[in-house]
């Protein structure tokens, strides 16, 4: 199974990637694959989805990865 997370904050750092992998694999096993983006670099902060412009522009920007995983084969999508 391939499945897509998709960070809604600021790009996630390397050793917070390497936890949600580590702990991804204890709970799923090895025969499934996390894939972990980030919404596009617009939307810098959790706090900017306060104000209408940074909710409608997270909102289009986790939907365009939605629409990229499935044409890539993802199996699943969950979010941060």
């Amino acid at each position: 199974m391939k499945i897509l997370l998709v960070s809604v904050n600021e790009a996630m750092p390397e050793s917070v990637q390497q936890i949600y992998q580590n702990v991804f694999g204890k709970v799923c096993g090895s025969s499934n694959n996390l894939v972990i983006r980030s919404v596009t670099k617009a939307t810098a902060r959790m706090t900017d989805v306060v104000y209408s412009y940074g909710r409608l522009h997270n909102s289009r920007s986790f939907c365009e990865r939605a629409m990229e995983a499935q044409n890539e084969g993802f199996d699943a999508i969950v979010t941060t």
